[in-house]
């Protein structure tokens, strides 16, 4: 009986000694893992997210938009900026967000995107005071 009570015990407690470092392992896993995930993705704290400034027609004069990823300008209800604008295209120009850079391209619109006055064939980057017309709409990028 003895003996029995010897071995209960001893098994007993070598599941507690398991049980135990089990329940470390798994502490230090926790710990080793949330070290290595990165705090968050995504654009450094404190730089803005590019923008573009309409100048004009006069209606929308002075709106400012961000550009968080991707935004599709025109005069159909599928652009993400819709313009009343009669010689914009339905979907005419595509303003990307690039790891904070800013890129427009043109959608195969009929009367073309200009970039400082320049008419654009490819995608073109953006920097600050750049202006960009779409149709009779002028933007600066900021």
């Amino acid at each position: 009986m003895a003996t029995m009570l010897i071995n209960l015990l001893t098994v007993g407690l070598i599941v507690v000694i398991y049980l135990f470092l089990w329940f470390v392992a798994r502490a230090v896993r926790a710990q080793v893992c949330a070290a290595t995930v990165p705090a968050k993705v995504g654009r450094p704290a404190g730089v803005a997210l590019p923008k573009l400034a309409i100048i004009s027609p006069e209606p929308l004069a002075g709106r400012t938009i961000e550009v968080r990823r991707s935004i599709v300008v025109g005069r159909g209800e599928a652009a993400d900026v819709a313009l009343e604008d009669g010689f914009a295209s339905e979907r005419h120009a595509r303003f990307e967000n690039v790891a904070g850079m800013l890129f427009v391209d043109d959608l195969g619109s009929t009367n073309g995107t200009l970039v400082n006055g320049e008419r654009i064939e490819q995608r073109t980057p953006l920097e600050a005071g750049d202006t960009v017309r779409i149709g009779g709409t002028i933007m600066e990028a900021r």
